[in-house]
């Protein structure tokens, strides 16, 4: 940022210096044209890789757009700074002074100690009042002025005197030597400048460095997310997440000072938000463990990684539960580090594969991975009611019929709307709990229709409809037409996506 400008008032200096019949304001304005080309052209070369950054499509597109945007619009302010209002301060304020060949003895003026004692006082007030920080940062300012006007002024000028023009001249043989010379000589440095570029390359190779799209650092939130089969009764998965709990404390303890709270969520919220869940609505078979952490600045005990290990260990091997944890996401929104898509149009045959594909990464053994886990909802428990259709069509009752009744004793029917003068309510009629949860008694329940004649009868739904229990898909998941299922999994600590 600080670049060009820094070019421009240097050239300024040189010409003010080195021509002392210019006034400011020529070296000004030949300075600033001097450098222009070559600073336009830096600035420019600095910009171009990230030009393309802006067109990146997708979420992670959405989400680096700024980095490239900041940067344009950064170095294009700091252009116009460099070239429109330095040289209005150079103008302004540079003057031809040197300091070289001998420094002033500092001279302790009135000012100056009057400065310093209100520092001073500051700093004793902040003492006295207990802040500490107001104390240290006062006292610091008193000593640096003091260093600049009796120690830095002397150092300052040795620099300028004797180091600088030695660097200035070492530089300058340095590039005379790589510039000028035998086309030999050319040859054998572009030569040794693309073997350098190889080696390094070859460096990196056999290196292998852990490379992360997003480094995630110590969480400030450990999550430890359960999933029991669909169908699940919420008081079955409470009983399981009271246990989670349990060995999180175990591990967290009670009284750490470093938690700031521990929450835990049954059916509701409690999603893992890499996965595709249906948000805000109750899913009996989920519960999620959240442990929140103090800012960085606050915590003195072990690094929060250490406490994401130690639960992972802590919660494995809980019978018929997958159990997974994980910190807050970082970056834009991301699936898990590990993902592998099995996708086809047959669904029963990629069910089959994609559980060959699990059990055979499984078998591999692989370091780093947490956990495998399909999003393959094959187990959903399904209560079917099949309709005797030739039964029905007997006794005159369409399949409409059926349903309609089906659903009235599950979920009710909007018999009328409770008014008040700020809104209306819906009045829902239904069977009551003890009956809409007995299947027996759905079946069992009248239904009630005109015959051919006209004449009003009752039969058992179970005359015309028959019961059955299975299992069904809990959903089918698309991508580019293509049925998918997902097969991921977390990385442990150590371990990088790319590694895995």
């Amino acid at each position: 940022v600080v670049d060009d400008a820094i070019v421009v008032i240097e050239n300024t200096h040189r010409l003010l210096h080195d021509h002392p019949h210019l006034s400011t304001t020529q070296a000004a304005k030949l300075a600033a044209g001097e450098v222009f080309i070559p600073v336009l052209a830096g600035t420019l070369t600095t910009v171009a890789p990230f030009v393309p950054l802006m067109f990146w499509p997708g979420i992670v597109g959405s989400f680096m757009f700024y980095l490239p945007v900041t940067l344009i619009l950064t170095l294009g302010a700091s252009l116009i700074v460099a070239f429109i209002m330095n040289p209005v301060f150079a103008v302004s304020f540079m003057e031809r002074e040197e300091h070289l060949d001998k420094v002033e003895t500092p001279k302790m003026s009135r000012g100056f100690l009057i400065g310093m004692g209100v520092l001073l006082a500051i700093a004793l007030i902040g003492y006295a009042v207990g802040s500490t920080f107001t104390g240290n940062l006062f006292v610091t300012i008193l000593v640096l002025c003091l260093l600049d006007k009796y120690v830095f002024v002397y150092l300052i000028a040795g620099f300028q005197r004797s180091i600088l023009p030695r660097l200035q001249n070492g530089y300058g043989r340095l590039v005379e030597l790589a510039v000028t010379g035998s086309i030999w000589r050319q040859v054998a440095i572009m030569s040794g400048l693309v073997v350098l570029f190889v080696v390094s390359i070859m460096a990196v190779g056999a290196r292998k460095p852990k490379v992360d799209f997003f480094p995630s650092g110590d969480p400030k939130f450990i999550y430890t997310y359960l999933r029991m089969p669909v169908g699940t009764r919420v008081e079955v998965t409470d009983s399981v997440t009271r246990e989670l709990e349990k060995r999180v404390y175990k591990v967290i303890g009670h009284n750490n000072p470093d938690v700031e709270s521990v929450i835990t969520n049954v059916a509701i919220g409690a999603g893992d938000p890499t996965e595709a869940t249906a948000a805000g609505t109750s899913q009996s078979h989920l519960g999620k463990v959240g442990v929140a952490f103090k800012e960085l600045s606050e915590q003195k005990g072990q690094a929060t990684h250490i406490y994401m290990d130690k639960i992972r260990e802590a919660v494995k091997g809980i019978p018929g539960a997958e159990v997974s944890v994980d910190q807050e996401a970082s970056g834009p929104p991301q699936g898990k580090a590990v993902a592998i898509e099995v996708a086809g149009d047959d669904y029963p045959k990629l069910a089959a594969l994609s559980k060959k594909v699990e059990r055979y990464v499984d078998s591999l053994k692989i370091g780093g991975i947490e956990d495998l886990r399909s999003d393959l909802q094959d187990r959903n428990p399904e209560i079917g009611v099949n309709i005797n259709r030739t039964r029905a069509n007997r006794e005159g009752i369409s399949t409409a019929q059926i349903g309609s009744e089906v659903r009235t004793a599950i979920y009710g029917f909007e018999a009328s709307k409770f008014k008040t003068p700020d809104d209306e309510y819906p009045i829902q009629v239904r069977y009551a709990k003890p009956y809409r949860d007995n299947v027996d008694a759905i079946v069992n329940a009248p239904l009630t229709f005109r015959d051919a004649t006209g004449a009003v009868r009752q039969v058992p739904i179970s005359s015309v409809a028959d019961v059955n229990y299975g299992t069904t898909y809990g959903g089918i998941k698309r991508k580019d037409t293509k049925r998918l299922i997902t097969i991921s999994s977390n990385v442990l600590t150590g371990f990088t996506g790319p590694d895995v």
